[in-house]
């Protein structure tokens, strides 16, 4: 069985590309590092390093980075638990959000949890709806915030009350901008940049039928900050949020929504049967009350 502590040593060597640097930050010998890693590597009997001038992580390595990274975060948060009591909530909680305008009153949300319970902090991710339900399943995250999510039965889905609508992002000079609003058709006549998820995800067939086979995709992103400059380039037509769009006020760019309007629905997705820290509890209760008043 590997121990946390050697978990820790191969991620401060991961993060140092140096063993004697990892070395200093641990307060250990460089020796007994230098051994400790090749100890690791016997006993896995995978390669973890390239050694050369700075240490490279090989595909097992950056493999075992991923879990050993987990197997430390778990363990903190496990440790922080037990040691919370009930007078004195502290620890973290940890949410996948995605990119969305509702993140304003999220923060609030989370401002007032702090307000309360001064010792609970947040760590946010940035992703997709993959790689949340991924983090999810393997309690790295103890909830996520997506449009729409994909329904799966070992997880509890719960209604935000926030929404927006979906549309074209473009030049202000695009042929489609002259018009108030964009339907699907016009969608096969124009160069399309779409978020990655939607080309894996069921929504692309519930939304477009067999339409979407014939869509001229040009680009796909994860971060629609990132589309903005293509779009400014003329590169294609961005499928986006119309909120989120706007909230960026790129110049010489202009959002037209679709008609029939396109609706995206927030929730808050959890693992069933997962048991949470007091930390993510009085998140969650505090979320509720501010979203019944």
């Amino acid at each position: 069985m590997i121990e946390t502590r050697l978990c820790q040593y191969f991620l401060a060597v991961a993060r140092e590309r140096n063993i004697t640097r990892a070395a200093e930050g641990l307060y250990i010998t460089q020796a007994t590092l230098s051994r400790q890693m090749m100890d690791l590597e016997k006993r896995l009997g995978k390669k973890l390093f390239e050694r050369s001038k700075q240490l490279i992580l090989t595909e097992e390595g950056l493999y075992f980075q991923r879990q050993a990274q987990a197997i430390v975060d778990l363990v903190r948060q496990t440790e922080e638990v037990f040691q919370s009591q009930d007078t004195h909530i502290a620890g973290e909680v940890r949410l996948g959000c995605a990119e969305t305008l509702a993140m304003g009153e999220i923060s609030r949300i989370m401002r007032a949890v702090q307000q309360t319970y001064p010792d609970i902090r947040f760590r946010i991710f940035s992703g997709d709806e993959a790689d949340f339900q991924q983090k999810l399943f393997h309690g790295e995250l103890d909830a996520a915030i997506l449009f729409d999510p994909a329904v799966y039965p070992q997880y509890v889905y719960r209604a935000l009350p926030w929404q927006d609508v979906f549309g074209l992002l473009m030049q202000a000079d695009a042929p489609l901008a002259a018009k108030d609003c964009v339907t699907m058709k016009d969608m096969l006549q124009v160069p399309l940049i779409l978020p990655n998820q939607l080309l894996s995800s069921a929504q692309q067939t519930t939304w477009f039928g067999q339409h979407s086979d014939d869509f001229h995709v040009v680009a796909t992103y994860s971060l629609l900050y990132n589309s903005l400059f293509l779009a400014e380039q003329g590169a294609g037509y961005v499928f986006c949020l119309g909120r989120l769009a706007e909230s960026f006020a790129r110049p010489g760019l202009i959002f037209r929504p679709f008609q029939p309007p396109l609706t995206a629905h927030l929730s808050l997705v959890t693992k069933k049967y997962q048991a949470f820290s007091p930390a993510a509890n009085a998140f969650f209760k505090v979320l509720q009350e501010i979203i019944n008043e």
